[in-house]
């Protein structure tokens, strides 16, 4: 059975959710953890080559990781931006769709043309939650 995290976002579930996490709340952390968390995040880098670009040991790599970690998860538990970001692009993936569906099957030119300009606005919006991811 898949845990929730696998399932919103596929097998490398928590690799995307810190991704996510740290582009949004990043700033909550010192300088020394957003670098570890960006290497180990973005860069795809282990925490031997992280240990050794930061001067630190691999532990002591590990426990930056993990408390940058609980940072970034306290943030998203106290103000949800990441959760509400991902319910405006769903919102906004539902409205193209259904815009599209009135669009198929309407006669009206004129409920054609408006499901088509709703389609467009929800595209964006939908883009729009995906750039900026809140």
């Amino acid at each position: 059975m898949e845990n929730a995290i696998d399932a919103l976002y596929g097998p490398d579930g928590k690799r995307v959710r810190m991704t996510r996490l740290l582009d949004i709340y990043g700033g909550l952390l010192s300088d020394r953890q957003r670098r570890a968390m960006d290497l180990s995040c973005n860069e795809d880098l282990s925490l031997s080559e992280i240990a050794e670009i930061c001067g630190i040991t691999r532990a002591g790599v590990h426990d930056r990781i993990v408390k940058s970690e609980a940072i970034l998860e306290d943030a998203e538990s106290r103000l949800g931006l990441l959760a509400r970001s991902d319910r405006l692009a769903e919102a906004a993936e539902k409205i193209s769709s259904d815009a599209e569906k009135i669009d198929a099957i309407s006669q009206d030119a004129v409920i054609t043309a408006l499901a088509r300009e709703i389609k467009q606005l929800g595209d964006s919006l939908a883009k729009a939650a995906e750039e900026r991811d809140v």
